[in-house]
């Protein structure tokens, strides 16, 4: 945030911190140091400016987070006065004061962080007393239940290239409940793969998500009930649906479709360019063989059904691009092939490689 009046109170915040951290620092460490308050000085400067580095990068905390974080440190506080209150007849008196700081310290910092680590266990939205504040919507994400049951959602988690606040809306997580109880086995376990990958990605550091209780009233399906809630929120909707990405066009919705993201970050494929692939059907035409690459892409070798079940190296004679991604005509150059080698020890192998000229 660039509000010049809140650097001036950070301002404010620090100079003050420091003076009161020396004051206090000092009275600490005269039991050691008597004399030398010079050393205290770095110390007094880091704790403020560590406490309004943490506060400037605390982007969105909600209110349960908050009110769980504080109980948590209230009941870590309180342990560490009733440890301290039997024994503060026996501790010596100049170790009393190091003692329970460090003891404070101690125990309510293990309070505040077993409380906001339980925080997302506890569902605070159906009170009145605590409502988190609407703005936090405001450009979030909303995933469709389509984008659950591909899962890629959760891969890009983990790698780190999700950002901002994802929002998963009850009715998803209730049509995927349903699917999950269905009596058609595919739909169960679409059902029941959404659920898991839900589950995953509220367990991951890296993204954060939330379940938002909220309908849109006057909407009978899923999909029109999220183009709602995103409109009304300036938010963008995460699906793998067509159909829905063209609807959300048409209203005007931002929408990232997971495959079409996908298929842009596919590698761009030159004619020319060799390609290690290992075939393994026939392809339509008479003495086609077909194979894939890592990322999925088709690639058609021409005379490549003697081929079949070999890894060859091919070279790229042309590319089309269809509505499913490219599709790679190829012909065959190097032939990779794998023997054994009679060393004595079982499961021992050696790549050859020989050169072979592709049939005019």
């Amino acid at each position: 945030m660039r509000d010049p009046y809140l650097r001036i109170l950070r301002t404010i915040f620090i100079l003050l911190g420091c003076y009161l951290t020396y004051v206090y620092l000092q009275q600490f460490f005269e039991y050691f140091l008597p004399g030398d308050y010079i050393l205290i000085l770095p110390f007094a400067f880091v704790l403020p400016v560590l406490l309004v580095y943490i506060e400037s990068r605390i982007k969105v905390l909600f209110t349960q987070q908050l009110i769980m974080g504080l109980f948590g440190l209230v009941c870590g506080l309180s342990i560490s006065a009733l440890i301290l209150m039997p024994l503060s007849d026996v501790i010596p008196d100049d170790i009393r004061a190091p003692l329970q700081i460090g003891l404070h310290l101690l125990m309510g910092y293990f309070g505040g962080v077993v409380g906001l680590r339980s925080a997302h266990r506890l569902d605070f939205t159906a009170s009145k007393f605590v409502t988190p504040d609407e703005r936090r919507l405001l450009g979030a994400r909303f995933v469709d239940t389509s984008v659950l049951i591909d899962g890629r959602i959760a891969d890009m988690a983990r790698t780190g290239f999700l950002d901002g606040l994802y929002v998963v809306p009850k009715f998803v997580t209730e049509e995927l409940q349903a699917l999950s109880d269905s009596t058609n086995h595919q739909k169960r376990s679409k059902g029941r793969r959404g659920l898991e990958i839900l589950e995953n990605l509220r367990s991951n550091p890296r993204i954060e998500l939330e379940i938002l209780s909220v309908d849109s009233p006057g909407e009978d399906t899923v999909d029109r009930k999220l183009l709602a809630l995103a409109k009304q929120h300036v938010g963008v909707v995460y699906t793998v649906d067509f159909n829905l990405s063209k609807v959300a066009e048409i209203e005007q919705v931002k929408t990232v479709n997971i495959n079409q993201l996908s298929l842009s970050l596919k590698r761009a494929i030159l004619p020319g360019e060799r390609l290690d692939v290992a075939l393994v059907r026939e392809g339509k035409e008479e003495n086609q063989g077909i194979g894939y690459l890592e990322d999925g892409t088709m690639v058609v070798v021409e005379k490549g059904r003697g081929l079949i079940g070999q890894t060859i190296e091919a070279e790229v004679s042309s590319i089309i691009q269809t509505a499913s991604g490219q599709m790679v005509f190829a012909r065959p150059s190097v032939l990779i092939e794998y023997k054994a080698v009679d060393s004595g020890k079982p499961g021992t192998t050696r790549r050859q490689s020989r050169e072979i000229e592709a049939s005019s």
